[in-house]
């Protein structure tokens, strides 16, 4: 067969000889995104991998990608000398010594073998796309330093693409643009393995708003191709390219002023967007990314308002009722605003538009939270990490909720999940250290504490953690100090107080213990809260004597719904009964003091 009469390549096999190509041009950021796509097609071809670990930033993410090689190909040499040489397996005695990077020279070689065979031009390529993602792993981790060599390769910085929102109503060509409020279901990460490697199923974003044929400019072709690949400055430069030859074009007029925003340059994005709409006031996506541009240009520069973003979004919606972006924006924007309300009656507005958009159900969530309804609010939470498991802020949610309904245990996951890739949120890891420490994971749990405050010293969440995880390690000295720092800072912490009293009855200093446990049950708002403040004070009662005073409370503990504490306390308080009853004075020896985790605490 001629090269002539080579076959096309299919779109996947395009896209992967497209990542070839921008590793040999250095184009790191490209390839990635090029990849990420792949993988998520098929997570089981291992070119795909192996030349997604000469992309990727960390030593932590090469040896992720090169073990999943090994996965699917546990013979596969070149992966096993990469995990060798970063110290992840010992090298095979049997492999040949790896020999000089020559790329050029390989490719020439491989190109006169290939016509000394009988085989198709097709196979040519995919094999040379094989063996040339392979040597550009080594020619990686040569430049890495794995072998020594001082040039190292830096990160790429690369903008956060912003939350590609739900599908649109009546065009059928919408696509999401950027928002300045909501975060990428498909964020890059620099750092850890990025979300999307251990958690395959996320969320497609929909195609472009309007993507008309502009036959007089292929400039305009290019530009939603730089578009497609994240390539802002591309993407400008082509659409000027396309505005020179259409300058009238209403959509086109609207491109210029995204790639624009994009770039960060706010005011030039605005001047375009009024241009579109002076052509066309009824065309709705102008009025939407003004209100972007405007919500970043403040964001960045605290330079106020041109314009009114909510009424922007508002006229947008006005436009174009199936326009989903211009209702989960204003969403957003409401919650922001601290209108929970004002953000569901939009969202129930525009319901047939957006339901569609996991943004929708995290949107409803954070409403829910806001309004306490916890229950609601975890339902939402976790239909949106169904439909997008990289929607971080999902994860969040869901940990948050189940803590506050009392299921602290079981947080643990999604706050583990979510940390990982937000190291900077103080609050979720002061949850974070409360999940570790009912799992007893104690010296995981006194570190997560520790990162929050290091973050935020003065986050109240974060000290009463550490101060509940240094008593379950018996520092009570410590527990006391955070309790006391709390304390002034929310005297009326129903937490705090009753942090105080069981660090005073695991010291042994009765009386004080009761002192608190007596505050603290006034100031307890659920139902689990009251049930953790009779357990506490029974056990108060009984060390001193109390005989009365340890009955009522038992008894107000069962009184209590069962679900609102472990079915361990319930055994405990009729035991406890069983023996109060039947005797009289002098009490009983107290029984041995038990946790809210029921692990003995002295």
């Amino acid at each position: 067969m001629t090269p002539e009469e080579k076959p096309p390549l299919s779109p996947e096999e395009a896209m992967f000889q497209e990542a070839v190509s921008a590793v040999d041009a250095g184009e790191r950021t490209r390839a990635r995104d090029l990849l990420t796509r792949l993988i998520k097609a098929n997570r089981d071809q291992p070119d795909y991998w192996l030349l997604m670990s000469a992309v990727v930033d960390t030593v932590k993410e090469r040896a992720y990608c090169l073990t999943e090689v090994l996965r699917i190909d546990p013979n596969h040499a070149l992966a096993r000398r990469g995990l060798a040489l970063i110290g992840q397996v010992p090298p095979d005695p049997q492999a040949p010594p790896p020999k000089p990077v020559q790329r050029r020279n390989w490719m020439k070689e491989m190109g006169m073998a290939d016509n000394q065979d009988s085989k198709s031009l097709r196979n040519f390529w995919l094999r040379s796309g094989l063996i040339a993602s392979g040597l550009l792993v080594l020619v990686c981790l040569v430049a890495a330093g794995i072998f020594g060599v001082s040039r190292s390769l830096s990160p790429q910085p690369t903008p956060l693409p912003l939350a590609p929102l739900g599908p649109s109503g009546p065009t059928s060509t919408y696509q999401p643009t950027a928002s300045p409020v909501v975060r990428s279901a498909t964020p890059t990460f620099l750092g850890p393995t990025p979300l999307w490697m251990l958690l395959p199923a996320t969320y497609t974003p929909t195609p472009l708003y309007v993507a008309t044929e502009h036959r007089l400019s292929e400039a305009y072709r290019l530009a939603i191709t730089a578009h497609a690949r994240k390539d802002w400055t591309n993407f400008n430069r082509y659409i000027q390219q396309a505005a020179t030859a259409e300058p009238r074009a209403v959509d086109i007029l609207y491109y210029l002023g995204e790639s624009q925003r994009l770039l960060g340059n706010f005011s030039q994005a605005i001047t375009h967007y009024n241009q579109a709409i002076s052509i066309n006031g009824a065309f709705a996506p102008p009025y939407l990314g003004r209100a972007r541009a405007n919500l970043e240009r403040q964001a960045k520069t605290g330079e106020k308002f041109s314009d009114d973003p909510a009424r922007d979004l508002e006229t947008a919606i006005e436009k174009d009722t199936g326009f989903a972006e211009p209702y989960l924006d204003l969403a957003a924007l409401r919650l922001a605003r601290g209108d929970p309300t004002g953000a569901m009656n939009v969202l129930n507005t525009g319901e047939k538009a957006v339901s569609g958009s996991p943004l929708y159900y995290l949107y409803r969530a954070q409403v829910h939270l806001q309004n306490g309804n916890i229950a609601s609010a975890l339902e939402d939470a976790r239909r949106a990490n169904q439909m997008d498991s990289t929607l971080l802020p999902a994860y969040r949610i869901v940990g948050q909720c189940l803590q506050l309904s009392g299921n602290v245990k079981d947080s643990l996951a999604p706050l583990r999940t979510y940390t990982i890739f937000e190291v900077k949120d103080a609050e979720a890891f002061a949850w974070l250290a409360q999940a570790l420490l009912a799992n007893q994971q104690e010296a995981a749990a006194l570190e997560a504490a520790e990162t929050a405050l290091r973050i935020n010293r003065n986050l109240l969440d974060a000290i009463l953690a550490r101060g509940a995880v240094r008593l379950a390690r018996k520092d009570n000295r410590g527990a006391l100090d955070d309790f006391t720092l709390a304390l002034k800072q929310k005297p009326d912490s129903f937490a705090a107080n009753l942090g105080m009293g069981k660090s005073y009855l695991a010291s042994g200093v009765i009386p004080d213990a009761n002192y608190y446990f007596d505050r603290s049950l006034p100031l307890a708002r659920s139902d689990s809260e009251k049930a953790e403040g009779y357990y506490w004070r029974a056990q108060g009662a009984e060390a001193a004597g109390q005989r009365e005073i340890a009955i009522n409370s038992w008894q107000a503990l069962l009184a209590l719904p069962g679900s609102s504490y472990p079915p361990e306390w319930a055994e405990r308080a009729r035991q406890n009964l069983q023996v109060l009853s039947a005797t009289a004075t002098p009490m009983p020896t107290p029984s041995p003091i038990v946790s809210p985790t029921a692990s003995p605490t002295p």
